[in-house]
């Protein structure tokens, strides 16, 4: 057997807090692999839904805690070692290894073990290189090859010694979309083995979910956004432009899915327009899939979002989509064609579009089954995860990783 063909194992790392769009992605990208090909090993630094998860799929998970990112370190001093770790290399560069050993040595020296005790072949950060960058540190002490996906931005801080430390450690770069990939290529990673793939899309079915249970009344005209309730989702401009639009179509009510620090905000938002009594606040809810397969349209208006999760998994469920012209959502909506873009901030815009969306049957139908079919042929999650083991792999036997063209564009 070649060692293309042997099984490797791969340590994935997940430094998140919350079990938002990373740990799905990871989730999704775990069971899209060839068990014949890639044993995984998850390291988590905070226990959410999602540790049960990946280890229901028979995957070796172990809970690490850190003093900067897992969340039993109290709020005050979890906030002061984060920002020691992210500053101190800067402000003191010959001290940034012992600074990255004393904020986060728990995870350092665990995951050294781990490669170690489980001859891992690869360590794959599941997150932006600004955060994992303790993690190269157990990269320096073992010698593995490193893989870092940029699933955000938040680089503020990535230059000087901190840039240097990912260049020699880190093997291959994975952006899921232009626009991270834009990002990150300006504050200094690399163009050769910097790669754009997508977040792919497992096949589901669901059933739409009665949404007379939220108060909606049958008949209803819906649109609803599922994401966290903070300031870049744009959840204040989708109110903007619903009241603009519920101002002439009485049957037309809002559905907010998620939770977050802005409800409240919101909530008076909505008084403010005159509108509270057809936005409806579900909280987080586990059935948000089920809820946009009964929605007549999915708005995702984030004013930074890379590459919305929701917005394939709208067009998966035969949703219609409105969304902002930012980030990598321009990359995925051709419009008119498969979803409808507006400018970010235009209210008569987004209150037209979503319009259009919501009451125009030809039009819903159009867009619907033109981003069924984008989602089907483009962004399938065998076939990322297919490109994503050829850059392991390469690295694994210690080449450079290559292909056929940097993304997918």
């Amino acid at each position: 057997m070649s060692s293309t063909d042997a099984r490797h194992t791969v340590l994935f790392l997940e430094l998140g807090t919350m079990g938002g769009g990373s740990f799905q992605s990871l989730y999704e990208l775990l069971g899209a692999f060839d068990p014949q090909r890639v044993r995984p090993i998850v390291v988590f630094v905070n226990r959410t839904r999602y540790l049960d998860m990946v280890r229901d799929m028979g995957v070796q998970v172990h809970l690490v805690r850190d003093l900067a990112y897992s969340l039993e370190t109290p709020k005050f001093l979890r906030r002061r070692f984060e920002k020691l770790a992210d500053r101190g290399p800067l402000r003191m560069p010959s001290l940034a290894r012992p600074l990255l050993r004393f904020v986060h040595g728990s995870l350092i020296n665990a995951l050294v073990r781990i490669i170690r005790d489980e001859n891992v072949d690869l360590l794959y950060l599941n997150g932006q290189i600004n955060r994992a960058l303790p993690a190269l540190l157990a990269v320096e002490a073992t010698g593995v090859p490193c893989v870092c996906h940029l699933r955000s931005k938040d680089g503020t801080t990535f230059e000087g010694v901190k840039r240097e430390l990912a260049r020699k450690n880190v093997g291959a770069y994975i952006s899921i979309c232009k626009a991270n990939y834009d990002y990150w290529t300006e504050r200094g990673i690399p163009l050769q083995g910097h790669f754009i793939i997508h977040n792919g899309m497992p096949d589901f079915d669901v059933e739409p979910l009665d949404l007379t249970e939220f108060g909606i009344p049958a008949g209803a005209v819906t649109v609803g956004c599922v994401s966290r309730l903070i300031p870049e989702k744009g959840h204040e401009f989708l109110l903007q432009g619903f009241a603009e639009l519920a101002s002439s179509r009485e049957d037309a009510w809002c559905l907010m899915i998620g939770d977050g620090p802005m409800e409240e905000r919101l909530r008076t938002m909505a008084r403010e327009l005159g509108v509270a009594e057809r936005v409806v606040f579900t909280g987080y809810e586990s059935r948000a899939k089920e809820i946009m397969a009964s929605l007549n349209c999915l708005a995702q208006l984030s004013s930074t979002d890379p590459f919305g999760r929701t917005v394939p998994e709208a067009m998966r469920l035969n949703c219609p989509v409105v969304a902002s012209d930012r980030g990598g959502i321009r990359e995925v909506i051709r419009p008119e064609e498969n979803g409808l873009l507006v400018t970010y901030g235009d209210i008569k815009a987004l209150a037209s579009a979503l319009e259009r969306a919501m009451y125009d049957r030809e039009l819903a139908a159009r867009l619907t089954a033109a981003g069924s079919e984008t989602v089907r042929n483009s962004l399938s999650i065998h076939s990322k995860a297919s490109r994503i083991l050829e850059i392991m792999l390469a690295l694994i036997q210690g080449e450079k990783p290559v292909v056929s063209y940097p993304g997918e564009f």
